[in-house]
């Protein structure tokens, strides 16, 4: 019989153990685009435009001609003629006669006084004397004068 011994052995068990890491590796991304390119198409419109063409057709209408026939109608006009008449109307107008009062005033004026000296010596001096008179000066006053005419 084999007798089995169970040694341990110590062998190395390699563990992997996983680190995420993000690199960056340039992609090339391709994205369609519609692009409008204008392409001319000719194409035939056919439009149709009447056609005017006249044609004159002849009818009938009476034209109605007008004669004139004088004849007089005598129609009352009335004529009015203005007559003056006299209406008496009684006008009050006032007189007023204004006849000037003559008012004296005495003003103080003051006139230089001359005194004279004992000495002799000829000197010619001007003096001038002002006299002063009440003058009446006529005014025209209108004046309305009522006349009265008999009927």
């Amino acid at each position: 019989k084999i007798e089995v011994e169970k040694v341990e052995k110590q062998v190395e068990k390699t563990v992997i153990e996983l680190v995420q890491r993000p690199v960056e590796i340039p992609q090339v991304e391709i994205q369609t685009k519609a692009v409008e390119v204008t392409k001319v198409e000719v194409r035939e419109v056919v439009k149709q435009v009447p056609k005017i063409e006249v044609q004159y057709v002849e009818k009938q209408v009476p034209k109605p001609i007008i004669e004139y026939v004088e004849r007089i109608v005598e129609v009352p006009q009335i004529i009015y003629e203005e007559k003056i008449v006299e209406v008496p109307e009684v006008e009050i107008q006032e007189l007023i006669r204004q006849v000037p009062v003559p008012v004296v005033q005495y003003v103080d004026k003051h006139v230089p006084k001359i005194r004279l000296h004992a000495v002799e010596r000829a000197v010619d001096l001007p003096v001038i004397v002002r006299e002063e008179k009440v003058v009446e000066v006529p005014t025209t006053l209108p004046v309305q004068l009522e006349v009265k005419v008999p009927k």
